[in-house]
């Protein structure tokens, strides 16, 4: 018995699922299988990102006899934390059918589930079952149902239960701010924003995030939060920092995004990333390449996201070589292990320069274990790339490998452009009819403009901007001015 008790006090050391592994087995043989204490340790264990098994929590679970509710909330926090959101329900009804009690626990792990899901469905199920057992004035609970019901786009919802929720704290602000901010109306989390009591740095990321997100908003809109921030004598910090940087490089001010990051006293990885990703976006290929190297003199080790920020850089500034070779090193040299987005961009840069034998060997490359949709990052890649050089049968090659992947509209609008492109119009139509047969549906089209303060949305194929008219005014005397002058 005392060696099934050390291996109880093992469980805290373990740091690998081997030795978790090697300490379970010396607890069942030790007669402590059911420990309560044990199989929860075990399960949490399961749950981290990097050296978690959900499998082996699983397992454990279905062998537990009459699971306790602590038992039950730490595997739905097992399942939640490991992205398996669609197996929460299974737990949830074993709950039920267990007649255990959901507590304040239970209720806010099955919520930010339904979040990831967007389903409102079961998320409103939830709901009724913690207004039955008295949750409703919980600040957590209160708090994850304001996400539910924001993540599954029922904003009023959300806001009903902003509303009712009594003793809101920093958090429950910094959702609703969160989610207008990601729906694009930064003027409804302006709004929330000016009433809210305490702007702690959650709330104040998600504001200035909300600019990133809607960069149309105009610079003066934009410049208050900094100016707001220095006048009441807020310490910035890498996070708001780095939140503000990203917000000017989205936005189209560079000079202050670059002037903001030269007087951070600290930065961090993240830092480095967004702005090597700003330069690249924005066609400074040979200026994110600088970065990148200033950043590892500096002593900062590079991750995936930068360099997916590098790769993204050398494809839109035509730098092959460069490409390869750093994304030779992501492996050889930082032990980085390269995903679908990785393979993609260097895809990108290859087929690009018309190195259609190389692009497709990079994709021979990728590893078996690739999901579906890292695989579809490279083939789209590739796609889109024969459209812009004519390639046609390597179009169908790569939009028949799509399209075994994804059943998606992209793969149809490309291949059916390479057709339109080389004459064959009658086809082109024709991969328009079959996506339409077999219900895939293409999103239109949409920009959007700001003038004076405002910002005006065109749809693809609507005319019902009360200034239609006079925009295609513009527009035939621009074709007409660029005629004259002898443009195409």
């Amino acid at each position: 018995m005392s060696s099934a008790r050390g291996s109880l006090r093992l469980l805290e050391k373990c740091i690998n699922m081997r030795q978790l592994k090697q300490a379970h087995a010396q607890i069942v043989l030790g007669g402590l299988g059911e420990n309560r204490f044990a199989i929860s340790r075990i399960l949490a264990f399961c749950s981290d990102p990097n050296s978690g098994c959900v499998a082996h929590a699983q397992v454990l679970f279905r062998q537990t006899k009459q699971p306790t509710i602590c038992i039950c909330n730490t595997m739905i926090k097992t399942l939640l934390l490991k992205g398996e959101y669609t197996r929460l329900a299974d737990i949830y009804r074993q709950i039920l059918h267990d007649g255990l009690l959901p507590d304040n626990y239970t209720f806010p792990y099955m919520l930010k589930g339904c979040a990831h899901l967007r389903d409102s469905q079961i998320g409103e199920q939830v709901h009724g079952h913690a207004l039955q057992l008295g949750f409703d004035f919980d600040v957590f609970v209160g708090n994850t149902l304001i996400l539910m019901y924001s993540a599954c786009g029922k904003m009023e919802d959300a806001h009903q239960m902003f509303d009712l929720t009594p003793q809101r704290n920093a958090a429950s602000w910094t959702v609703l701010i969160s989610a207008y901010s990601k729906l694009g109306e930064v003027g409804a989390a302006r709004e929330l924003f000016d009433q809210s009591q305490v702007k702690d740095r959650g709330v104040w990321g998600c504001m200035i995030s909300g600019y990133c997100l809607c960069p149309t908003g105009g610079p003066r809109s934009r410049h208050w939060i900094h100016r707001y921030l220095k006048r009441v004598g807020f310490t910035l910090g890498i996070r708001l920092s780095t939140a503000l940087i990203d917000m000017y490089l989205k936005s189209g001010d560079w000079a202050l995004a670059i002037k903001l990051f030269a007087n951070m006293p600290q930065r961090d990885v993240i830092s480095w990333n967004v702005m090597i990703i700003g330069l690249a976006t924005h066609g400074d290929g040979r200026g994110a390449l600088e970065l990148f190297a200033q950043m590892q003199r500096e002593g900062f080790s590079p991750d995936e996201t930068t360099f997916l920020a590098v790769l993204s850089a050398c494809s839109h500034s035509g730098l092959v070589s460069e490409g390869l070779r750093q994304f030779k090193s992501m492996k050889a040299v930082h032990g980085i292990e390269p995903r679908g987005e990785h393979y993609g961009c260097v895809v990108d840069f290859l087929s690009r320069a018309g190195l259609f034998n190389e692009a497709q060997g990079i994709i021979a490359m990728m590893p078996t274990s690739s999901s579906p949709s890292e695989k579809a990052v490279a083939w789209r890649a590739l796609l889109s790339a024969c459209w812009r050089h004519g390639e046609e049968q390597l179009a169908e090659l790569a939009a028949r490998c799509l399209l075994q992947l994804e059943d998606h509209s992209g793969a149809y609008v490309l291949l059916s452009n390479v057709y339109r492109r080389s004459g064959r119009h009658g086809v082109a139509e024709g991969v328009k009819k079959l996506m339409w047969g077999r219900g895939v549906a293409k999103p239109p089209g949409c920009s959007s403009v700001e003038i004076g303060g405002s910002v005006h949305e065109f749809v693809a194929g609507e005319r019902v901007h009360r200034q239609m008219s006079q925009v295609y005014e513009v527009l035939h005397a621009m074709s007409h001015h660029m005629d004259d002058n002898g443009a195409t």
